[in-house]
């Protein structure tokens, strides 16, 4: 059995700096390098719920939104098995905030993304009574992913 843990700081940092290349329109416009993150058996499910492919996220277009427009925190990493990182954190953007969690594979000595699942955090302030919170909210004022 392999005792190795994700405890590394570089691969721990491999992780984050390969995470939020993801969320840039760079990583959208280099089809080679966006197909090299994702893992071959990668999955996801957005913050409205909705399940996407490796196919699908390969073959998107380009965001046009810089890492500069976000505001990641909260980073966590859980402890997995070696060569996988859990890796969990918060998104602030101009206006919606998210919680999302990654599985990452390190055996190759870079990151590459197995799996990927995003939350939207409610607001903040009390709900009008009959509103729609969370991702119904998102889906609702279309917002999602």
């Amino acid at each position: 059995m392999n005792e190795r843990t994700t405890s590394d700081p570089q691969e721990r940092q491999r992780v984050i700096s390969a995470e939020t290349a993801l969320w840039t329109s760079a990583a959208g416009k280099d089809r080679q390098r966006l197909e090299w993150l994702l893992h071959e058996d990668f999955s996801a499910i957005t913050c409205d719920g909705d399940s996407v492919s490796r196919e699908a996220v390969a073959g998107s277009t380009a965001r046009d939104v810089e890492v500069g427009d976000r505001t990641f925190s909260d980073w966590a990493f859980h402890e997995m098995p070696w060569p996988l990182v859990l890796v969990t954190y918060h998104l602030d953007e101009v206006d919606r905030c998210s919680r999302h969690m990654s599985i990452w594979d390190v055996s190759t000595g870079s990151a590459r993304i197995r799996f990927h699942q995003g939350t939207w955090v409610a607001d903040e302030g009390p709900a009008e009574p009959d509103q729609p919170t969370g991702a119904a909210a998102a889906l609702a004022t279309g917002r999602g992913l």
